[in-house]
């Protein structure tokens, strides 16, 4: 998904060309292949994507003639399908973006195509990371850990199954090696990515249950002296599942509870700030938002959570 946020432009720019020049095909100058961090595989589909694209003008004439008179508001998703690696949540977005396109509402479809990767961070890349075993069980879990969430949040929990049961393994390792903070840690870490695929499945208050399970049992924890810390604190995790489900005050009260435990987390922040907008706490909402903007002022100012944060707090 990372990648046709690149290069989508570019085949709007060829549709627009193609609108113009439907005569002329010649005329049309497509660009795609100067994304040089494109792998092969990715630039076939670009390819594909551009055909597509170019069908269009006729298409969209023929059998969707009335979206002309349509506002942007209007376009739904109804005619527009496509099978994506997107979380479930982004995935009308998606569509609604498509429909854009084929409506021809240009600046339109392509600002709610950026706005997909915002609300729906690299969860298909993490299902995807390289795994390298060694001699140190917890540091192939941190791998195995982002591949099972990535798989359940990225609208595949099936795929996270090996995953999870490959850190059921590195558990029993540690407990062999006689290990136990670890041995503790890689079962949280296990228990989290059962709950996200548990949910993703549909299963909702199954999965919210695990999860604050699994956030109580890393509550109890001590970090240990030389570790970082969790990489995704489990109780944040349980707040973006609650914000997802709909339950804004559960969620804030989780995000704000991570907060005081694992400070200054950009995701803890901007989930706090999300939570408190939407249970309707306007004033808590912009002291997060500002927090967030504070954590972050020497990054990237484009950086779609930040264009967010300051939109809220003006």
């Amino acid at each position: 998904m990372k990648w046709f946020a690149h290069v989508h432009i570019a085949n709007l720019r060829a549709l627009r060309i193609a609108r113009e020049q439907r005569d002329r095909p010649r005329l049309i100058e497509f660009r795609t292949f100067q994304h040089k961090e494109l792998s092969v595989k990715q630039r076939v589909a670009t390819v594909l994507l551009w055909m597509f694209t170019i069908a269009l003008p006729t298409a969209a004439s023929a059998q969707h003639g009335d979206h002309r008179a349509m506002s942007p508001d209007q376009i739904g998703t109804a005619s527009v399908k496509f099978e994506t690696s997107c979380a479930p949540a982004v995935k009308d977005d998606f569509n609604k973006a498509a429909a854009l396109l084929h409506s021809f509402w240009f600046p339109e479809s392509s600002k709610t195509f950026n706005a997909v990767p915002a609300k729906d961070p690299a969860w298909a890349d993490a299902s995807q990371l390289t795994v390298r075993e060694g001699n140190t069980p917890f540091a192939e879990a941190i791998t195995q850990f982002a591949r099972a969430l990535g798989a359940a949040r990225s609208g595949k929990p099936a795929d996270a199954s090996a995953a999870i049961e490959r850190l059921a393994v590195l558990r029993d390792t540690l407990r062999e090696m006689k290990d136990p903070y670890w041995t503790e840690q890689v079962d949280i870490q296990r228990r989290v990515a059962l709950a996200w695929q548990t949910y993703a499945q549909g299963n909702n208050n199954e999965g919210l249950a695990q999860m604050s399970a699994a956030a109580d049992a890393e509550d109890a924890t001590d970090k240990a002296a030389i570790s970082p810390g969790p990489l995704a604190p489990a109780r944040e995790l349980y707040g973006e599942m609650l914000l997802d489900a709909g339950k804004a005050k559960e969620a804030l009260v989780a995000f704000e509870a991570t907060m005081k435990k694992e400070p200054n987390r950009f995701r803890g922040l901007y989930g706090a700030a999300q939570a408190a907008a939407a249970a309707g706490d306007k004033a808590k909402a912009t002291i997060y938002y500002r927090q967030v903007l504070d954590l972050a002022s020497e990054g990237d100012a484009d950086r779609p959570e930040l264009q967010q944060a300051r939109k809220f707090a003006q």
